[in-house]
């Protein structure tokens, strides 16, 4: 593992080598194809804890402020007012938060959540307007989508149509047509 470390692989990705390696190596062992799993007996290099890096109220404000008419305003408005992280933004449903309350509850994420991080928050007003004007503009894009749902139906089918007169081979003869010879003398 220190030659590992030593052509400048980070800690980081020595310790994920050193598992999945012991993962190979215990199911070998389990097998009987190896008579011990030497990776168990490696002490994996330490990996050093990054500190988090915050926006203070200023950046906050003028990351918000960027963000203003992106389609992804709602989620960054979230993730900074109450500190999402972004597999819980990912896992939101419009079910999980209730906007006459102002609370937004954190079930799932795009990983498996453990019962210990599922939380209730209470949302900051901004984050409610914010959310409540997203969910409008979703609504309203969804009834165009279903008012004009008729004619992408026609347009895809006369697409399909289109792609297959230009994908599908003319069908060809698979005999040769004869004529029978008339006036030749015999």
């Amino acid at each position: 593992m220190n030659a590992k470390l030593a052509v400048g692989l980070s800690p980081r990705t020595v310790k994920h080598i050193l598992v999945t390696l012991g993962g190979a190596l215990a199911v070998a062992l389990k097998d009987g194809q190896i008579p011990r799993n030497v990776a168990a007996h490696v002490d994996p290099p330490r990996v050093p804890q990054s500190e988090l890096q915050v926006f203070n109220g200023d950046e906050a404000r003028a990351f918000l402020d960027a963000a203003r008419s992106s389609r992804f305003e709602a989620a960054y408005t979230a993730a900074v007012a109450v500190g999402l992280r972004q597999g819980e933004i990912l896992g939101l449903k419009w079910e999980d938060v209730n906007l006459e309350t102002g609370v937004m509850t954190i079930r799932k994420a795009l990983q498996t959540k453990s019962a210990r991080s599922r939380r209730t928050i209470e949302l900051p007003a901004v984050c409610v307007s914010t959310l409540a004007r997203y969910k409008s503009d979703q609504a309203a894009v969804s009834f165009t989508m279903q008012t004009y749902a008729h004619v992408l139906a026609e347009v895809q089918k006369q697409v399909a149509t289109k792609m297959d007169e230009i994908l599908m081979p003319k069908p060809v003869a698979t005999r040769v047509a004869t004529k029978p010879a008339s006036g030749l003398i015999q």
